[in-house]
């Protein structure tokens, strides 16, 4: 899977960048046909707060995910952004099994 990291206003450090790699590479674990993965980390600053906000799109050969959150902390933000693609791509790949099962059931009726 190829991963691209894009940081519009900021340089990430390789740290952060190793981090969200192997963050982002786990979800191939669940489904191992994902073909490219874009994260965007913004850094939001305003006078009171200071906001991290991470996307990633996730690219299938059949449907295209996407999951958005934010935090105070580069690292958290990114772990919960990724734990929303595993619980929609474990949704996706239920759903799969479960048309198949009913198809194997339909052709054994007839």
């Amino acid at each position: 899977m190829k991963i691209i990291i894009e940081t519009p206003g900021f340089k990430a450090s390789p740290s952060m960048r190793s981090f969200t790699t192997e963050k982002v590479t786990t979800l191939s674990q669940i489904n191992d046909k994902l073909l490219k993965a874009q994260v965007i980390l913004k850094h939001e600053s305003t006078v009171r707060t200071e906001k991290i906000h991470c996307e990633i799109h996730v690219y299938d050969s059949g449907k295209n995910l996407f999951a958005k959150s934010s935090s105070h902390i580069f690292e958290d933000a990114i772990l919960k952004t990724v734990s929303i693609l595993k619980r929609k791509l474990r949704k996706n790949k239920t759903r799969k099994s479960i048309t198949r099962k009913k198809a194997k059931q339909t052709r054994r009726k007839i």
